[in-house]
């Protein structure tokens, strides 16, 4: 597979290899990694890039003129005709097994990018609860946000409870959420909540252990997402 697209520029300054080509005000390029390309998109006038599934057809012009039987099956995106530029929202985040190959491919992305990547959640870990006032909320379950913290941070990352509260009806948890990411460490605070479940007619808590459990499991949730972690889910898009 040749690397170079026409009318893509290397990148000079890029952790991962990058290539760009500015098109109609807006950037639009790709990074490789493991071989395969990552395609990516910088609106006019920003600077944050938006990872796509869905590309223009111009570059889908450039690829099927490529070599085909060179390019992996998974390289391809679907081209619609209205041109429109989604964000990845494909499986590939959470493997069921965790091999060498891909191993060593994960550890060649920054921590910045991996977090860039986790912003969009797959579909299959979103699950909806009825909340207060009778709504609908999106969520992800713990075990789900504490795996993409061990993918971003290569498990260098670490929870810490300062406080609790308990009332009658809830446990509160305080605390903070701390990972190194290049040289500069960064922590970020957060408040997590859990409705004391009683049973029927009684005021003896069913288990406040778990409650006190979830109470904390719910501060790692919020603590996680303001690095960026199921920032779609937590931030209403999804």
């Amino acid at each position: 597979m040749t690397i170079d697209l026409p009318g893509f520029s290397p990148m000079k300054i890029s952790k991962i290899p990058s290539y760009v080509c500015p098109h109609d005000g807006h950037i639009f390029g790709f990074e490789v990694v493991g071989g395969a390309r990552r395609f990516f998109f910088v609106a006019k006038g920003d600077t944050q890039r938006t990872y796509i599934s869905t590309i223009p057809t111009w570059i889908q012009e450039l690829l099927d003129s490529e070599n085909k039987g060179n390019v992996p099956k998974e390289e391809k995106a679907l081209t619609h005709a209205h041109d429109h530029y989604v964000p990845v929202t494909t499986t590939g985040y959470m493997p069921d097994e965790l091999t060498k190959p891909l191993y060593d491919k994960w550890q060649a992305i920054g921590i910045p990018e991996r977090l860039i990547m986790l912003q969009r959640t797959d579909s299959t870990y979103v699950e909806e609860r009825k909340g207060r006032g009778n709504k609908t909320y999106s969520y992800v379950k713990g075990s789900y946000m504490v795996q993409c913290a061990n993918m971003a941070f290569g498990f260098a990352w670490t929870c810490q409870v300062q406080q609790w509260e308990r009332t009658a009806t809830e446990v509160i948890c305080m605390g903070y959420i701390e990972a190194t990411i290049g040289t500069q460490l960064v922590r970020k605070y957060a408040v997590g909540q859990q409705d004391i479940a009683y049973p029927q007619g009684s005021n003896i808590p069913i288990c406040l252990g778990d409650n006190y459990k979830a109470a904390q499991t719910d501060m790692i949730k919020k603590g996680l997402s303001y690095f960026g972690i199921a920032k779609d889910v937590y931030s209403g898009e999804v």
